[in-house]
């Protein structure tokens, strides 16, 4: 219902306060950025900034998963690109157009035509056993024509970001935070794989 989903839900601003009912989340037991190419700088495990690609510490192994990004500075000639990345070395995945379809796939402002602003929510719907593959969401509306049907990584995939231009952003993989629900109950947050516990 209404207010109560706002309440539950909080709001962008709240992003970054990783304190729940006064328990801190231990870092091994949360999805956080592990990688990023050379002229990104990762702050506090998830907010993003410089330019280049970032990749969650998590492969995507459930049938359907949904993450969100926080957009927190966006000038006017910045780009934000939202997907999921192929296990590979980190120079061949920046050195990729993102979402060229090879080893990134995905969502890029630049070229979907999509202007951002400070404050915006990004959602990513992905999955592995369904078409479209991945939807992107803004601030809960699915944003028409960006879907991808189908991703052919042959093998293991991970969220990925991409920024240039002086974007910051900041991933979001705790339900807790997310400022939208998923597009349906069958896409829950990423799960920690059972073999990493």
């Amino acid at each position: 219902g209404g207010p109560r989903r706002g309440a539950a839900m909080g709001c962008c601003c709240s992003c970054g306060e990783r304190e729940h009912d006064g328990v801190q989340l231990q870092p091994q037991q949360r999805i956080v950025i592990s990688a990023a190419s050379e002229g990104v700088k990762v702050t506090n495990h998830l907010e993003v900034s410089g330019r280049g690609l970032a990749i969650a510490s998590e492969p995507i192994e459930q049938d359907f998963s949904y993450w969100e990004l926080c957009i927190k500075a966006m000038p006017e000639e910045a780009v934000v690109g939202a997907g999921v990345c192929r296990n590979a070395p980190l120079e061949e995945l920046a050195a990729e157009d993102f979402g060229a379809g090879r080893l990134t796939w995905g969502f890029k402002t630049s070229s979907a035509g999509v202007s951002l602003k400070k404050g915006d929510v990004l959602g990513v719907a992905f999955s592995l056993s369904d078409m479209p593959a991945m939807q992107f969401f803004l601030n809960g509306e699915a944003i028409t024509g960006t879907e991808i049907g189908r991703v052919r990584a042959g093998g293991e995939v991970s969220p990925a970001f991409f920024l240039r231009q002086g974007a910051v952003i900041e991933a979001v993989f705790n339900p807790e935070d997310f400022s939208h629900r998923p597009p349906n109950a069958r896409f829950t947050e990423l799960i920690i794989s059972q073999s990493m516990l």
